[in-house]
């Protein structure tokens, strides 16, 4: 091997170690992107929001109590209790459904 040929093995060693280091920040770029991702809320439908009002109510609990016993802020309440408001999670619908001793629609 000649000093001409040993020189671009180096300079090709270099070029992939770059290219190495770039995937990896690209890897750590994405995980970080995908680590802070938030899906959009799903609206509340009409029939939902009432009929967890309707059932909370039937308890005689507040909103503030229903939060409590869900382990959730009252926010949170308030939003599903909304007609344009947030949805509450598969887990959470189940939990609802136990606690208030009802069946309350799916969205």
């Amino acid at each position: 091997m000649d000093g001409g040929e040993s020189e671009n093995e180096t300079v090709l060693e270099q070029e992939m170690e770059e290219h190495k280091k770039y995937e990896r920040r690209q890897k750590k770029e994405q995980t970080k992107l995908a680590n802070n991702y938030e899906a959009p809320p799903i609206t509340v439908s009409v029939d939902f929001a009432v009929a967890l009002q309707q059932a909370r109510i039937a308890k005689n609990w507040s909103q503030k109590q229903l939060a409590s016993q869900m382990n959730v802020k009252q926010n949170d309440v308030i939003q599903w209790e909304k007609i344009n408001g947030t949805k509450p999670s598969s887990a959470q619908h189940c939990k609802l459904n136990r606690l208030l001793q009802t069946t309350l629609p799916k969205n």
